[in-house]
């Protein structure tokens, strides 16, 4: 919520916010090359 509404919360840094989503991406992106994140079949994470 901080990037996407940023204005609502003072002293929030949306671009900070941001960036530190992009690096909660980067370690799930790998996880979904096989399809699903928590192994071979759909579970509670997906």
């Amino acid at each position: 919520d901080r990037y996407k509404y940023a204005t609502r919360y003072e002293g929030a840094d949306a671009l900070e916010h941001r960036a530190a989503c992009h690096e909660m991406l980067q370690d799930i992106e790998p996880r979904l090359a096989n399809g699903w994140l928590a192994g071979a079949a759909a579970g509670f994470t997906d």
